[in-house]
């Protein structure tokens, strides 16, 4: 770790053991932290309200009073708060997050997680991304819960490198709140949730939030030699927002979402400056779930969930072609559309001792409903074509079965086994998942686990016409598939206290991206399955709090995954960096008020050997933030970002910069009002 972290993180240690005065603090608030320590529960993993080192899954949990406690605006900032997971933005605006160095350095638009909002599963067959569900704001956050490696037999098809589970304070029913925000580049945000109750046994909840900024930075550079712009600032303004509601009435819940984002194009499709900062990508996406839970025996109970989502894609970009009267802009459009069902049927028992059985049936129903690809001439005349092929439809068909069981008063074993098939490919795939823990001391535990998993291609990735500028699908692609093998170890002293050690080796074979060399027919660059990639690395956490009103947490990650470039050329994978930590201290002045700090640090990330990229530099930022209790509940918080103004960039997706320039110093003010 760069000498620079190891200070600061030194002078944090010194504050906080030094002498703490505890006058200011009474009984109540002891009491409050006393149960946070004891409530740092998942339910990931076995649906079981347990202590995440008392599951032989490998967890992370962020609450969201320790994310409103440090700044963190949104679900993106959010998980660079976990270890083994590194996140970016591409020049388009598409926000990327790469877990345990699996990224694909030539591939802007597909996941390789999973996304699990109050447990609906957000996916699409097109693009396999939701990038656009990264904004969601912190305040209507209950709880975060991330599981990295393969994690498809545990939850759900698809999960090749984790699991992020997001739990809203709305379906959890809690306090609710109004609140607001506002900041650099014109940012405000607002919102609200709440559940009322309306009859015996029967609730509503309502939230909803809108956020709108005009971000736009300097980009003289990203000019393309040869065109003459409207603007010399790149495309960043945002306006998002979220309707979401949960009814629940006995042992029956019905859930609705609707999510809408739309940005400008940053620094350009193929990174260039684009005419005017009019071009924009939008994405929509609605869901709605019904979910129907009861016990048929004192040692049986089932789960019936149906859930529907339709999404929708609209796109407009500008580019340049070459003339003799030199380079002269042209327009393209992209308007994409699908609807998909998905049925899970679950039975759980408990009849046999020591053993927690869950097994049941999974069905999805994926069918295309739009597709529009239009290109517009300089002289305007409008091609009109589709991206991918037409009339398509995929039937998803599961099978799994989980067991955990306690085989001694110290170990526990967690087993998984699921069995996919998918009718457009016509070819079924198999996951498993096996961990198990050893108490070893009531302070000190072991895990070790293996899972293995796939992730289907998605419909770009299979069908794609060779369209300008596009890549051509490829229908005979085989599943990308992963196993890793890891092991932690947790040293928990006392309720106050936790250190958490992972190491881990990983590969996935089969791997989906894109292959600039003409591959297929016709003759142009489309997705290919490449060789395997090896991922091995370990992830350090540790958290603290030394005396009532101080919290300290640090954390260190190591990855080492290797990439080959079309040239044949082994190294490090690009757009990833070796190192990456971050160091944070919450301290509470009193009952009303509190300050944090927050560094975060990022190493030096390397460059495709083949292209003309530069290495992006490493950076160290620090946050600050202060939080005020005002009269009748009222609550202020004041945040600056990147304090020092550092200069921070991520990877050049095209190789034509150094890097995508990112904000320097930025702050914000919030309120928030309990309902």
């Amino acid at each position: 770790m760069p000498l620079r972290l190891l200070s600061i993180a030194s002078l944090l240690f010194t504050l906080l053991f030094g002498e703490v005065s505890d006058r200011n603090r009474d009984d109540a608030s002891v009491h409050a932290e006393l149960l946070g320590a004891l409530d740092e529960a998942a339910t990931i993993a076995a649906e079981h309200r347990l202590n995440v080192d008392d599951i032989p899954e490998f967890v992370t949990v962020w609450h969201r009073q320790e994310l409103r406690a440090l700044g963190i605006k949104d679900l993106f900032e959010a998980l660079s708060l976990v270890p083994g997971i590194q996140t970016s933005i591409m020049q388009n605006g598409i926000k990327k997050v790469v877990m345990r160095g699996f990224n694909n350095p030539d591939n802007i638009t597909f996941d390789r997680f999973k996304l699990i909002i109050d447990g609906h599963i957000v996916q699409t067959a097109i693009f396999q991304n939701t990038s656009y569900y990264l904004n969601y704001p912190v305040e209507l956050i209950e709880r975060i819960e991330v599981i990295l490696g393969p994690a498809a037999a545990l939850q759900t098809s698809g999960a090749l490198t984790g699991i992020i589970k997001v739990t809203t304070r709305n379906s959890e029913g809690n306090e609710g709140a109004l609140f607001a925000r506002a900041g650099s580049y014109e940012e405000v945000m607002g919102g609200f949730c709440k559940t009322y109750a309306i009859g015996e046994n029967r609730s509503l909840g309502l939230d909803l939030y809108y956020r709108r900024h005009d971000r736009s930075l300097e980009a003289s550079e990203y000019i393309l030699e040869g065109t003459s712009p409207q603007i010399s600032k790149d495309s960043e303004w945002l306006r998002d927002y979220s309707i979401g509601a949960v009814y629940k009435e006995d042992k029956f819940q019905l859930s609705a979402r609707t999510k809408m984002e739309r940005h400008g194009n940053y620094y350009g499709w193929e990174e260039h400056l684009e005419m005017t900062d009019e071009p924009s990508m939008q994405n929509r996406y609605f869901y709605l779930q019904g979910r129907y839970e009861n016990g048929i025996s004192d040692k049986e109970s089932i789960r019936l969930q149906l859930d529907y989502n339709h999404y929708k894609f609209d796109s407009t970009a500008q580019d340049y072609i070459d003339t003799q009267a030199g380079k002269v802009p042209y327009d393209f459009a992209l308007y994409l559309s699908e609807e998909s069902w998905q049925f899970d049927a679950s039975l759980t028992s408990v009849r046999f001792q020591n053993h927690t059985l869950k097994g049941g049936w999974y069905g999805s129903r994926t069918r295309q409903i739009g597709d529009r690809f239009d290109i517009t001439a300089p002289g305007g005349l409008t091609n009109r074509t589709k991206l991918i092929q037409s009339g398509l439809s995929r039937n998803l068909s599961s099978l799994y079965l989980n067991d955990m069981a306690a085989l001694t008063k110290s170990t526990d074993i967690h087993l998984g086994i699921r069995y996919d098939y998918l009718s457009d490919m016509k070819k079924g795939y198999l996951s498993a998942n096996a961990s198990l823990l050893w108490r070893l001391r009531e302070e000190l535990t072991l895990k070790i686990g293996y899972g293995h998993a796939f992730r289907a291609p998605s419909w770009v990735e299979l069908y794609t016409y060779p369209n300008p500028g596009m890549r051509v699908g490829d229908p005979n692609l085989e599943a990308e598939e992963a196993d890793t093998i890891e092991g932690s170890v947790i040293y928990k002293p006392s309720l106050n206290s936790r250190l958490h050690i992972n190491l881990y080796r990983s590969r996935i074979k089969n791997l989906l991206d894109i292959f600039e060399s003409p591959r297929t027919a016709p003759d142009a660059p489309g997705y290919a399955n490449l060789p395997s990639r090896f991922s091995n690395g370990f992830e350090l956490e540790y958290r603290l709090k030394p005396a009532p009103g101080h919290a300290l947490g640090l954390s260190c990650s190591y990855n080492d995954t290797d990439y080959i470039t079309e040239d044949g050329i082994h190294q490090a994978m690009p757009g990833v960096a070796h190192w990456n930590g971050y160091a944070y201290y919450i301290f509470s002045l009193n009952a009303s008020s509190g300050f944090s700090a927050y560094l975060r640090y990022m190493g030096p990330r390397t460059a495709n050997e083949d292209t003309n990229r530069e290495d992006v530099p490493s950076y160290t930022t620090v946050d600050i933030t202060y939080s005020f209790a005002l009269v009748r509940g009222w609550r202020f918080f004041a945040n600056v970002k990147n304090l020092f103004d550092e200069e921070v960039a991520d990877l050049s997706y095209h190789g034509r910069h150094d890097g995508i320039k990112r904000a320097g110093r930025t702050w914000f003010l919030s309120f928030e009002y309990p309902l």
